[in-house]
């Protein structure tokens, strides 16, 4: 599903900057991601020769991608024990939200790259004609969302319900031009698509993985800000979000008045109550990457 809408949802997991090194690496093909959503799907840790085998993939090929996810935090590794050392894997979340900001040239050239897999040129051409070229970003709140279901067919029913409430409101919305003069400005200005395909048995959908860009990326970080701000106190906050800029421990100190070494018992107190485990984690549950 593919949205410009309203972006004022709420996102359990944590937004990752389309810069994070590796990241672009990690989205490399189809195959990657598709060892990203049998291991989501399985919901237990599986070994690399479990997920070659179910992906019918060479087991070189899942080990590249696994240690490419967990590069960048999508997966975990479990060490295995004295009675089984065979190393298994499990994702650290059930969606990857994914933030670019529109119109920087660093992002949207990485943003390419990554459409390769997920993006489609269809799209692209809806979006040429709907809106002018020299006003495109301007303004606009992007969501593009890339879901896979198994649907029943009362779920299918109650989807197509939820399907015309939307077409529903829409009229509606369209309807409040018809007491207005004729010469008023009664363009469109927002644009809702919606592709729903079935896919053939056997055939692995692509993962969920949402792109977000404009407006989406600084509500986004206000929201995840406002989530640590209730979790820490005022002091830890202070401390998390100069972390999560950047900012070395010692002018984290000076800045805050305090030692090296206090900065370092913020931080892991920070650290336990975020559930984070290290600055990128930090700065990534913070929305400041």
């Amino acid at each position: 599903m593919d949205e410009q809408n309203d972006p004022k949802q709420q996102n359990a997991e944590p937004s990752i900057d389309i810069r994070t090194p590796g990241l672009v690496e990690a989205f490399e093909s189809v195959g990657a991601m598709q060892t990203w959503e049998l291991l989501r799907r399985n919901g237990t840790p599986l070994t690399a020769a479990e997920l070659a085998r179910i992906s019918r993939m060479p087991e070189r090929t899942v080990l590249r991608a696994l240690d490419r996810f967990e590069a960048v935090s999508l997966v975990r590794r479990h060490p295995g024990r004295k009675a089984n050392p065979v190393v298994r894997w499990s994702v650290t979340q059930q969606t990857i939200q994914v933030h670019h900001r529109q119109l920087d040239p660093i992002d949207e050239a990485l943003f390419a790259k990554m459409v390769i897999v997920f993006g489609t040129e269809s799209e692209n051409e809806i979006m040429r004609s709907v809106k002018d070229p020299q006003t495109f970003g301007v303004g606009d709140n992007h969501w593009q969302s890339i879901n896979a279901a198994s649907l029943d067919g009362n779920e299918m029913r109650e989807l197509w319900k939820m399907f015309l409430d939307i077409e529903r409101f829409l009229h509606r919305c369209k309807n409040k031009f018809k007491n207005v003069p004729a010469d008023a400005n009664q363009d469109c200005n927002y644009y809702l698509g919606v592709r729903l395909m079935p896919l053939n048995p056997g055939v692995l959908p692509m993962p969920t993985v949402n792109f977000l860009g404009g407006p989406v990326v600084e509500m986004l970080a206000d929201s995840m800000d406002d989530e640590a701000s209730k979790l820490l106190t005022a002091r830890e906050l202070s401390v998390a979000r100069a972390l999560a800029a950047g900012k070395a421990s010692r002018a984290v100190a000076e800045e805050h008045g305090i030692s090296t070494h206090t900065v370092v018992e913020f931080t892991r107190r920070i650290y336990r109550k975020l559930g984070v485990k290290s600055r990128a984690e930090l700065a990534a549950r913070m929305g400041r990457r």
